[in-house]
C-alpha cells in the first residue's frame, strides 16, 4: 500500500527543487553556451537538488512504523471479543474484535502493532499504526484483562469498552 505521507513529502521536495533549478535558469537568461558560470552555478544547483531530495527520502523513511513489534500481545488476550450485549455468532457486530499476535482487527479498521510493553498490574500497552476507511492514524491502547479472561478492557484516548470473550 503506498505510503501518502512520504509521497507528499517527496512530491514537494520535487517540486521546490525544480523551481530552484528553473529559477536558476531564468537567471542566467537562457544563454548558458555563452557564460560557464551560469552553468556551474545549475550543476551545482542540481546537486543540491539531489541532496536534498535524498534527504527527504531518509526523513520518510525514519517516519514509518517499525514492520514488526519486537513482542507480541499476549497470549491471553488473543482470539475473538464482542461487546458485552452482542451475539458472538454475529461476526458483523459493529463492536467485534479480533486479537492476534500483531494485529488488532475491528470492525471497519486494522492495528499493526508497532510496539508493546507489560505493565506491573498485568496490563498491556499497545502502540499501533492503524487504517480504516482510507484513513491512516497511531493510537496506543491499554489492554486489561478482567473476570478470569473472559472480558477484555481497552482504554485508550479517554475512554475504554469492554468486550467479553468469544469461541473460536
Amino acid at each position: 500500500m503506498p505510503e501518502p505521507q512520504g509521497s507528499v513529502i517527496r512530491w514537494i521536495a520535487v517540486r521546490a527543487f525544480s523551481f530552484i533549478a528553473l529559477s536558476l535558469l531564468v537567471a542566467c537568461d537562457g544563454d548558458l553556451n555563452q557564460d560557464d558560470g551560469a552553468m556551474a552555478s545549475l550543476n551545482a544547483g542540481t546537486a543540491a537538488n539531489a541532496a536534498a531530495a535524498s534527504s527527504v527520502e531518509a526523513v520518510a523513511a525514519d517516519a514509518r512504523p517499525a514492520a514488526k513489534p519486537e513482542a507480541t500481545i499476549p497470549a491471553a488476550m488473543l482470539g475473538r471479543w464482542t461487546g458485552l450485549a452482542d451475539d458472538c455468532a454475529d461476526a458483523a457486530a459493529p463492536m467485534e474484535l479480533r486479537v492476534e499476535n500483531d494485529r488488532l482487527l475491528f470492525h471497519e479498521s486494522e492495528g499493526r502493532v508497532t510496539a508493546i510493553t507489560s505493565r506491573a498490574d498485568g496490563s498491556t500497552l499497545v502502540d499501533a499504526a492503524f487504517t480504516g476507511e482510507g484513513q491512516s492514524w497511531t493510537r496506543r491502547l491499554t489492554l486489561i484483562l478482567q473476570d478470569g479472561g473472559r472480558r477484555l478492557r481497552i482504554e485508550g484516548g479517554g475512554d475504554g469498552v469492554t468486550r467479553k470473550r468469544c469461541p473460536a
